[in-house]
């Protein structure tokens, strides 16, 4: 799997960076797992904002997030784009 993880004024743990290659990963069994996922990590003024695009189909993936709490912002963000992926999936495989 191809993570490119960028980070602004904070600092990500390998628990956390574990954590997420978990998530992800689950996410991309479906299709090819070669798929580039970019994501962003930034703390200003407290608060965490976590950004993960990708593309999938030719169709771009984004969630964005904000929370006072790393982990749960990169979790609000990783669903978000658990549920672009699973309508664009779902579409491709109705119209099978």
């Amino acid at each position: 799997m191809n993570i490119e993880l960028t980070t602004r004024e904070a600092v990500v743990s390998t628990e956390v960076q574990s954590r997420l290659e978990k998530k992800l990963e689950k996410l991309l069994e479906r299709t090819n797992k070669e798929t580039p996922v970019r994501v962003m990590v930034e703390e200003s003024r407290g608060r965490f904002n976590a950004h993960i695009s990708m593309s999938l189909m030719g169709k771009p993936l984004v969630g964005e997030s904000e929370n006072k709490n790393m982990v749960a912002a990169l979790d609000d963000a990783v669903e978000k784009v658990e549920r672009q992926f699973n309508k664009l999936y779902e579409r491709v495989q109705d119209h099978r």
